[in-house]
């Protein structure tokens, strides 16, 4: 069972007061562009493969 989140990336116009801000408090800024996150991680039985062909169908 793979943990799965939902995130949105859009493009933001201040994005370096978000990135300073992120730095301080987020663990994972330097991992994960500035995002919105639409669904908080959760259990998922997909594999990767089949979400791989979902995109492309």
């Amino acid at each position: 069972m793979s943990i799965r989140t939902i995130m949105i990336f859009p493009e933001f116009e201040n994005i370096d007061v978000i990135n300073d801000i992120r730095k301080k408090y987020d663990p994972l800024a330097d991992l994960v562009l500035p995002h919105i996150t639409l669904v908080f991680p959760f259990d998922s039985e997909l594999k990767n493969i089949k979400l791989l062909r979902e995109k492309w169908v």
